[in-house]
């Protein structure tokens, strides 16, 4: 084998896995697997989430939101929420708020419909999803 062959055979393997290191940095896949192992994650947490767009229904004094929210604890242990939604105007007029108390089991997807009534007419609504006591919060424009 020449010196030519040799330096070759030698150097293609240090090249493909440098290929390899550098693709793998690269790739936002890789990188949230990495930060992922690398970063304290917190033994219970809770996911609170939409499960469809929230829609408005009927008109002026009669209107109302259907605020469709989905709940997913992280944990070892049964824990109870409040699910509370407030629809308010661009402006800030804020309408009368619903709740719903929900005991979620450990990784047992909740699914809870509140019905908000809308806080008179306006051509969009911002609707407000929060866990009191909890920090999760959804926030969603509604277009009338």
């Amino acid at each position: 084998m020449t010196t030519y062959g040799k330096l070759l055979a030698r150097f293609v393997p240090v090249l493909v896995v440098a290929l390899v290191l550098i693709a793998a940095g690269v790739s936002p896949g890789v990188r949230t697997m990495l930060r992922e192992s690398f970063t304290r994650m917190p033994t219970e947490y809770t996911e609170l989430y939409f499960t469809a767009e929230p829609s408005l229904t009927g008109t002026g004094a009669k209107a109302r939101i259907a605020v469709p929210i989905g709940l997913l604890h992280h944990g070892a242990s049964t824990s109870s929420y409040v699910v509370r939604a407030q629809v308010s105007t661009p402006d800030g007029q804020a309408g009368p708020a619903a709740e719903k108390d929900l005991t979620a089991r450990p990784e047992t997807p909740d699914t809870v419909m509140l019905t908000v009534t809308a806080p008179g007419s306006a051509t969009s609504y911002d609707v407000k999803v929060t866990l009191p006591g909890h920090e999760q919060t959804l926030q969603f424009r509604l277009k009338s």
